[in-house]
């Protein structure tokens, strides 16, 4: 896989689970069904770890107990993580942006809460009661 290629779905969520530290397949089938909340079986998990390893962005760094596998991301497999955690990044702060307004007295960015106050046929929006009381006394 080239770096720069989406990352969907199991994909990332194995990519980002190994990111935080290597783990044998069983712990990655537990864990991704907690973080997707839904079935994952090692028929899906084992052959996208190939293919992972295929693609040189995750290697085996050890046999564990029992000679079980421990699979670690590759310096390539951090950098598509790392490229990937920064678009979504970017996504969420498109779309958080449309939700976000700035406090009329300090220009702080209020994402949720806040206070509201209408000033004749304008309704303005503050941080907190202080800066609209500031605000007041100001106009």
């Amino acid at each position: 896989m080239k770096s720069g290629k989406s990352l969907s779905g199991l994909r990332l969520n194995t990519l980002l689970l190994l990111n935080s530290g290597a783990r044998h397949g069983y712990e990655l089938i537990k864990d991704l069904r907690i973080i997707s909340g839904r079935k994952v079986s090692p028929g899906q998990v084992y052959p996208l770890l190939k293919q992972l390893q295929n693609g040189r962005l995750v290697q085996i760094t050890s046999r564990g107990e029992r000679d079980k596998k421990v699979y670690a991301l590759t310096k390539t497999g951090r950098r598509v993580v790392t490229e990937s955690i920064s678009k979504l990044g970017g996504l969420l702060d498109f779309f958080l942006q449309s939700k976000i307004t700035a406090c009329a007295h300090c220009n702080c960015e209020v994402y949720r809460g806040g206070y509201k106050v209408s000033v004749g046929p304008k309704t303005l929006y503050f941080c907190c009661k202080d800066c609209a009381e500031a605000y007041r006394i100001m106009k």
